[in-house]
């Protein structure tokens, strides 16, 4: 996340909260049912959850809406310029069936493997 926040990316910073909100929510839920009864701590255990997703749903909200009205021009990303452009080569690739691939014994004419 600090790579996100020296980018000022604020879709990698959501990116990293996410997956931290998403962390924490599977240790309430797994605190949930460590409980002899999960039922008792459901409510408990889904505020918590809730409220994380909601703030950052504002966070993303008010930092793009900022972004946007700030009139921030988007900077060149040689990491990005870099993934495309493989991933433009990669997709330019003619597919290899598995019975081509070398290592793999040949298809018969059919396209079945025996069996």
């Amino acid at each position: 996340m600090t790579a996100d926040a020296v980018a000022g990316s604020i879709a990698l910073i959501g990116f990293g909260l996410d997956s931290l909100v998403e962390m924490s929510s599977g240790l309430v839920i797994l605190w949930q049912f460590l409980h002899p009864v999960p039922e008792s701590r459901e409510r408990m255990a889904l505020r918590p959850i809730g409220l994380s997703f909601f703030a950052l749903a504002i966070y993303i909200s008010v930092e793009s809406v900022r972004n946007l009205i700030g009139g921030g021009e988007p900077a060149p990303s040689p990491v990005g310029i870099a993934l495309a452009a493989v991933s433009l080569l990669w997709e330019g690739q003619p597919p290899q069936r598995v019975g081509q691939r070398p290592g793999f014994p040949k298809l018969p004419p059919n396209g079945f493997c025996p069996r």
